[in-house]
């Protein structure tokens, strides 16, 4: 190689300023709780929220965390499926029941399991947003072929008259 083969590659890195890349770290990563995961998602509305430690065995330092919910509006027509889906099953660190006299569901888990309860109620609430979704274009293909059987009657009717 020729020092003038070498001077032309130097002048090429000189003139080219984009030099790396790099991954910025996430802006904004805050910490999640599931009172403000229940809050984003708009699911489950929180009628009161309620925590107890354990005085009597401080040195467990265990935060036990109960919230009460009711389904959102917008939500009622998912009722069943979330019902089915509790009956499933739900991880050991976490009980999400429904109390039928009151019409409400209760969450309770310790403090501790927060991550793991988070990770559960983000693939409940993305079954029932999905659910909810394709039910919004059921309705609607059943109302285009509603008209379109209209029209086709329509259309039978005046070439047959």
């Amino acid at each position: 190689m020729s020092v003038s083969g070498l001077q032309s590659s130097a002048s090429y890195q000189s003139d080219f300023t984009f030099k790396e890349v790099s991954k910025n770290s996430p802006i904004g990563t805050t910490y999640l709780s599931v009172e403000m995961l229940l809050e984003e998602k708009g699911v489950l509305g929180v009628l009161e929220k309620t925590n107890f430690n354990f005085p009597n065995f401080p040195e467990a330092n265990k935060n036990f965390q109960v919230y009460y919910l009711n389904l959102t509006d917008d939500f009622r027509e998912v009722k069943s499926i979330l019902q089915g889906l509790l009956a499933l099953g739900q991880p050991e660190v976490l009980v999400l029941d429904y109390e039928k006299e009151l019409d409400r569901f209760n969450l309770k888990f310790y403090q501790h399991h927060e991550p793991k309860v988070l990770a559960y109620l983000k693939g409940i609430f993305e079954v029932l947003a999905n659910e909810k979704r394709f039910k919004k274009v059921l309705k609607r293909v059943i109302e285009v072929e509603k008209l379109k059987k209209a029209e086709e009657k329509f259309l039978y009717k005046e070439l047959m008259a």
